[in-house]
């Protein structure tokens, strides 16, 4: 039982001496303990032998307030804002990194995009392309599972790696600790509060720590600022109705009349005129998707599920008669306003992206 009391009030004490040197701390636990130990030999009760110590985190932070201010006099100078802040950055970015580039941010963007700014009609016609698994796949319970594993990693690494030891790799990499003396919570320069030499050694700041920390934080920023874009640029689609740009009949007719001259063209292998209306970079691919085409027998197309007027699933028509087979791919028009004349706005349309596989399985029947 007296084991167990002794053993107790040492690692109370070593708690309240956290943010000093390792060796310090295991220098005065060491001394305490045989002090407590010697004293109880002599016939001294526990309660006895602690009184001429004190409680444990009183003991505790008489010892740090020593290191702070020695013999009271003037506390020692403390770690300069560059490198408090160097430290905190780089715990930021290792405790809550993972959480900030989890793709869980992704799914939330297509959650909005899907029930915020997406109409019934135009999730139907995004269902048809995805498929209605879409929904279940926005939130998978693996991904869920790392959001929550990254977020209980987060708390874990700021609660206690940080605050409640002060061994964090900010920490450690800046050379400070966080401690609590009789005036309360300090941080300081760990060399500054270390007495023997190994705890000096320790105490030294560990910057070559910076090299894969910085490394880490550029991926988390690069992520971070794609994850905003998705999410920015949500809100600046073109014809994104909560912009009050919904295209008009008149617009979406143009799209339409775009995609058909376009297709037209292709099937009929006139390569020039799908390139006129395929935009720069496009029309470099028509060469190619055009001898595709024809090499797969492609013999009539049709529109299929749309996400007017910029996004469509055009279904192709493979053979003819009882032979014939269909298949899907998408493609998509950009566009542009011609505003040379102050007097108006030309709206047009180009083929900005189309691709040359199929969404689809080649499938017998016609569309």
């Amino acid at each position: 039982m007296v084991t167990f009391d002794i053993d107790t009030y040492l690692a109370a004490l070593r708690r309240g001496l956290r943010g000093l040197p390792r060796p310090d701390v295991d220098a005065i636990v060491a001394e305490t303990q045989s002090h407590l130990r010697d004293t109880m030999a002599d016939g001294a009760s526990f309660e006895a032998a602690i009184g001429e110590f004190g409680p444990a985190d009183a003991v505790a932070a008489e010892v740090i307030e020593g290191r702070i201010r020695p013999e009271g006099g003037e506390p020692l100078p403390r770690p300069g804002r560059r490198r408090r802040f160097s430290a905190w950055l780089a715990d930021t970015v290792i405790g809550w990194g993972p959480l900030a580039i989890n793709p869980v941010w992704m799914s939330l963007i297509g959650w909005v995009q899907l029930f915020v700014m997406m109409n019934a009609e135009e999730r139907a016609a995004m269902e048809a392309i995805a498929g209605a698994d879409m929904y279940s796949a926005l939130f998978s319970p693996f991904m869920l599972a790392t959001a929550v594993a990254s977020l209980a990693w987060g708390l874990f690494y700021w609660l206690w790696a940080r605050r409640g030891r002060s061994s964090s790799v900010g920490m450690r990499m800046a050379g400070i600790s966080r401690v609590v003396g009789t005036s309360g919570v300090e941080i300081v320069d760990t060399a500054s509060v270390a007495v023997t030499e190994p705890a000096r050694i320790v105490a030294r700041a560990k910057w070559y720590l910076a090299a894969p920390t910085a490394l880490f934080g550029a991926i988390v920023a690069l992520v971070v600022a794609y994850y905003g874009v998705m999410a920015v640029g949500s809100f600046f689609q073109p014809f994104n109705r909560l912009l009050g740009e919904q295209a008009t009949a008149a617009e979406l007719e143009g799209a339409r009349d775009t995609y058909a001259a376009f297709y037209d063209a292709v099937v009929a292998g006139d390569v020039a005129t799908a390139k006129a209306y395929a935009t720069e970079t496009a029309a470099a691919e028509v060469d190619e998707f055009v001898a595709g085409r024809q090499a797969d027998g492609v013999t009539a197309w049709a529109f299929g599920p749309a996400l007017p007027p910029n996004e469509w699933v055009i279904v192709e028509t493979l053979g003819t008669g009882a032979d014939a087979k269909t298949r899907e791919v998408f493609v998509t028009v950009e566009r542009t306003q011609d505003t040379g004349d102050p007097a108006k706005t030309i709206v047009r349309y180009r083929i900005s992206f189309f691709t040359d596989d199929a969404m689809s399985e080649s499938r017998p029947g016609n569309q």
